[in-house]
């Protein structure tokens, strides 16, 4: 349970949206220099896409739903704390339901 509601949560947003999500919109220059949450089509669909792709099929839906919301909140709220916080937030709610229910095979 840490290791999904922390590490994966801070990995996986630190890579999507602190990377990916600016490496689109300045692939030949600094983009370390793009501000964090800046909106692009570009970087939406593709982190979002590759985002839904890391994931089973069955969980693609969801992972549409998820990824589309994690951008909005990356847009809106220009942190990444928040984003990592969704993802742990959501990574731990997604536990204790598969815990509780025994629908291991959700996780």
């Amino acid at each position: 349970m840490v290791r999904a509601v922390v590490v994966v949560a801070l990995v996986e947003e630190i890579f999507w949206r602190g990377f990916l999500m600016r490496f689109l919109l300045d692939m030949d220059g600094d983009y370390w220099k793009v501000p964090f949450g800046k909106p692009a089509k570009i970087s939406f669909v593709v982190v979002t896409l590759v985002f839904v792709l890391a994931h089973a099929p069955i969980d693609y839906a969801g992972a549409i739903v998820y990824g589309s919301l994690t951008y909005a909140v990356a847009v809106y709220t220009k942190s990444l704390l928040a984003c990592v916080v969704m993802h742990g937030v959501a990574n731990a709610t997604m536990g204790v339901y598969a815990l509780y229910y025994g629908k291991l095979g959700l996780w």
